[in-house]
């Protein structure tokens, strides 16, 4: 029996990595992805890329990294995302990419979101919309900008 024992290991880790080994992996290079695209570190961004991170890739808490960038507050990194042909409308049950930008603060990529077509109009299960969230967040040049691409509550 305990001569089984090694390769029954072996096959359990071959058996994972062929199967359940790869999507943890994915996820795991995926929110090193959303950590460094809220931090708004492009180069980084860009080599965990190049190492096979999805560029839409979702991570642990199920946000993509434009949402992560959007949340960080990071025109740059979301320029970079949105360079890459991110899904501008990514959401969660809890947020959209527009809403992580109205509670970031960042009016730049609130304006760059809605220029790329983000829908003003989503609403979170909790029936939360991005204008919603920028007049509780006292937010008037926000909510104006959301009022005039559409939005209501």
């Amino acid at each position: 029996m305990r001569r089984l024992r090694p390769w029954l290991f072996a096959l359990a880790v071959l058996l994972l990595l062929g199967s359940g080994g790869r999507a943890l992996f994915h996820v795991a290079v995926n929110d090193q992805l959303n950590t460094k695209a809220k931090a708004g570190n492009v180069p980084r961004i860009q080599a965990l890329l190049r190492q096979g991170a999805d560029v839409d890739g979702r991570s642990v808490h199920f946000k993509t990294p434009l949402m992560s960038a959007a949340e960080g507050g990071s025109g740059g990194a979301v320029l970079f995302l949105l360079a890459h042909g991110v899904d501008v409308n990514a959401h969660t049950g809890s947020g959209s990419v527009l809403t992580w930008a109205v509670a970031s603060g960042n009016a730049g990529i609130v304006r760059t979101l809605l220029v790329r077509g983000a829908n003003v109009k989503w609403r979170s299960d909790a029936g939360d919309t991005a204008l919603k969230m920028a007049r509780e967040y006292k937010q008037p040049a926000i909510a104006k900008m959301l009022q005039a691409a559409g939005a209501t509550n």
